[in-house]
C-alpha cells in the first residue's frame, strides 16, 4: 500500500523540513489573486507584493526539486487582468527553465464538416460585454535545465489516419502518438457546488493525474478530497523507457499551493509590522518612514514615498521573547535587483539553518535613483519595524550581508547602524571589489569600538568580476583603516554567494559576540 504525509502547513515552512534536491515532481496551482473567497487568506494583493510572494515559494521549491525534476504550474487570469500567467512565468523564469507551454482548456465548441456544433464542458459566464468568455487556463512545465525528457505517450492518444502508423519510424507499429500542449479537461457536472465541491477554488484531479503521467510516474495512488489543501509527499513506482523500475521516486503535490497558509496564520500570536506570521516562513509588510529616513530617500531628486517594504525571515523555532542575531541584507542595484531578492535566493536558506533572523527593506517600487542614502532609508525603515514589532529586539545583534555591489552596499550602511545605536557584531562582504566600509566609517563616525567589529570577506578563485587582486586590495585597505578583526574565506567558485562561506561567517559572528 502506498503511504501519504499529508500536511497542513505554510507551504514554505513545509518545504524547508526537505532537504536538498528531494523531489521528482511538484503539480501546483497558487491562488490568482483575483478576490477569490478563501476565507481568511487574501487573494487581492497588490501586484508586486503577489509576484514577489510567487518568487518567494518557487525559489523553495527550485531547492527541494531534483535536477531532473519538474515543476507545474496551473495559472488563470481574469479577462481585465490576462497578462498575470505571463508575469509570473516570466519572475519563475529567473529559477527555473519554461520547458513547455500547455493549455488547459475547459469547455470548447467544435463544428464538425456538416455543419453541426456541439459543445463540450463547462465555463463561467461573464457578464461583461468587452470580453469573450475564458474557457482556458495555463499550466507551465518549469524544469531546472529545460532538458528533462518527459513521458509524452504515458497521455497519448490514438492516430486519427491510421497510416501513420506505418508512415512513420518513430511509432514502432504503435497506434499512440503525443497529445500535445491542448488538454481538454472538463469539470465533472455538480448538482451542488456547496456538497460536492466545497474548496472556492478546484481543478480536475484528471489534470494533475496527467501531470503526474506526463513526468514519467506511472503509479501513483492518489486519494484526495476535494479541498486538497496540503502538501502531499508520496512514494511511487517509477518507470523508465522499457528499463524496468528506477528507484521509488519522492512527489509533492500542492493542489493549492498555500490554501492551508490562511488556517496556519491564524493560529499565529505573532505579528511584524501588523501582518500576522508563523515562525518559519518570510512575511512581507508596508512600514512607514520617519522624517529622517525620507531625507534620506528624497537624495538624489526621488520622490519620497509614504511607506516602505520590509521583509522578514524567521527560523521555524522563532520566539521573540528570547534573543535573536538578525542577518541585514544588501543587494546591488544592478539589474534592478531589491534588497529582498538576495534575501531569499542567497542567504535565507542557510540563515535560517544556523538560526538568524534575516530582515530587508526596499522602496515601494525602483527609485528614480537608487543611492546609498535610498536603500540606507528603506533598511532603517525595516529595522525600525523590527523594533516596533518584538519588545526588546532594539538589543538584538546585527550584522550586514552584501554581494557584489551590495557589499559596498554593506560597507556604507554598516557604519551608519551603528552610529544609530545598532548592536554590529559583523559584516559579510562576497565579491567585493571596491572598499566603501572605511568611506562609510569616516562619514557616519559610530566610535573607534566600531573598528573591533569582525568583518568576512569571502573571496571566489575564479571570480572575474571581483578579482582576486582586487578583492585581497579591498583588505588590505580595511585593515589600514585600522578594522582589526578581518577574516578572509577562500573558495573554488566565481562571483557568486558560496554557501559553506556563509555559514562559517554567521557561525564566526555569533561565537565572537558570547
Amino acid at each position: 500500500m502506498t503511504q501519504f504525509d499529508l500536511r497542513l502547513e505554510d507551504c514554505i515552512a513545509g518545504m524547508r523540513h526537505l532537504p536538498n534536491a528531494h523531489v521528482d515532481l511538484v503539480v501546483t496551482s497558487p491562488p490568482y489573486n483575483l478576490g477569490v473567497r478563501y476565507g481568511k487568506f487574501s487573494d487581492r494583493q497588490d501586484r508586486q507584493s503577489y509576484l514577489v510572494w510567487c518568487r518567494d515559494w518557487a525559489a523553495e521549491l527550485r531547492r527541494v526539486l531534483k535536477p531532473t525534476g519538474s515543476f507545474f504550474l496551473n495559472i488563470g487570469a481574469a479577462p481585465s487582468n490576462p497578462m498575470l500567467p505571463h508575469e509570473i512565468a516570466i519572475q519563475l523564469c529567473e529559477l527555473f527553465v519554461l520547458q513547455n507551454t500547455i493549455h488547459w482548456i475547459k469547455s470548447i465548441a467544435i463544428e464538425d464538416r456538416e455543419g453541426e456544433v456541439r459543445s463540450f464542458g463547462h465555463f463561467k459566464p461573464i457578464s461583461s460585454k468587452r470580453f469573450l468568455n475564458d474557457c482556458h487556463e495555463y499550466i507551465f512545465h518549469f524544469t531546472k535545465t529545460g532538458r528533462v525528457e518527459p513521458d509524452r505517450l504515458a497521455i497519448g492518444v490514438p492516430y486519427q489516419d491510421k497510416s501513420n502508423i506505418a508512415r512513420w519510424a518513430h511509432t514502432r507499429g504503435s497506434d499512440l502518438r503525443c497529445r500535445g500542449n491542448t488538454w481538454f479537461i472538463p469539470y465533472e457536472t455538480i448538482q451542488s457546488r456547496a456538497k460536492e465541491r466545497p474548496h472556492p477554488a478546484t481543478f480536475p484531479m484528471q489534470l494533475a493525474e496527467w501531470c503526474i503521467k506526463l513526468h514519467g510516474v506511472s503509479r501513483v495512488e492518489t486519494m484526495l478530497d476535494s479541498s486538497a489543501s496540503k502538501l502531499m509527499r508520496t512514494t511511487s513506482q517509477r518507470q523508465s523507457g522499457g528499463l524496468g523500475s528506477a528507484p521509488i521516486a519522492s512527489v509533492l503535490i500542492a493542489l493549492t499551493v498555500v490554501a492551508a497558509l490562511a488556517a496556519a496564520t491564524a493560529a499565529s500570536s505573532f505579528n511584524f509590522a501588523g501582518v500576522p506570521f508563523i515562525p518559519g516562513s518570510t512575511v512581507r509588510a508596508n512600514v512607514p518612514l520617519s522624517a529622517q529616513e525620507k531625507s534620506f530617500a528624497a537624495q538624489g531628486d526621488n520622490p519620497v514615498p509614504q511607506s516602505a517594504i520590509a521583509v522578514l525571515a524567521t527560523p521555524a523555532n522563532f520566539d521573540p521573547v528570547k534573543t535573536w542575531p538578525v542577518l541585514v541584507i544588501c543587494s546591488t542595484s544592478d539589474f534592478k535587483r531589491q534588497n529582498r531578492d538576495d534575501l531569499v535566493q542567497f542567504y535565507r536558506r542557510v540563515g535560517l539553518a544556523e538560526g538568524w533572523v534575516l530582515l530587508a527593506g526596499d522602496g515601494p517600487q525602483h527609485a528614480r535613483n537608487d543611492t546609498a542614502a535610498w536603500r540606507l532609508a528603506m533598511t532603517l525603515a525595516a529595522i525600525d519595524a523590527l523594533h516596533r514589532s518584538f519588545v526588546g529586539s532594539a538589543d538584538w545583534p546585527i550584522a550586514c550581508a552584501g554581494f557584489s555591489g551590495g557589499a559596498k552596499g554593506a560597507g556604507s550602511i554598516a557604519p551608519v547602524l551603528a552610529h544609530n545605536h545598532c548592536r554590529i557584531i559583523g559584516l559579510y562582504l562576497t565579491g567585493v571589489n571596491q572598499d566603501y566600509l572605511s568611506p562609510g566609517y569616516v562619514r557616519a563616525q559610530p566610535g573607534a569600538d566600531f573598528l573591533a567589529s569582525p568583518i568576512f570577506v569571502a573571496i571566489g578563485h575564479e571570480d572575474r568580476i571581483a578579482t582576486q587582486e582586487q578583492q585581497y586590495a579591498v583588505v588590505s585597505s580595511i585593515k589600514q583603516t585600522g578594522f582589526t578583526r578581518v577574516r578572509i574565506g577562500p573558495f573554488r567558485g566565481s562571483h557568486e554567494v558560496n554557501d559553506a562561506q556563509t555559514a562559517i561567517a554567521l557561525r564566526w559572528f555569533r561565537e565572537l559576540a558570547k
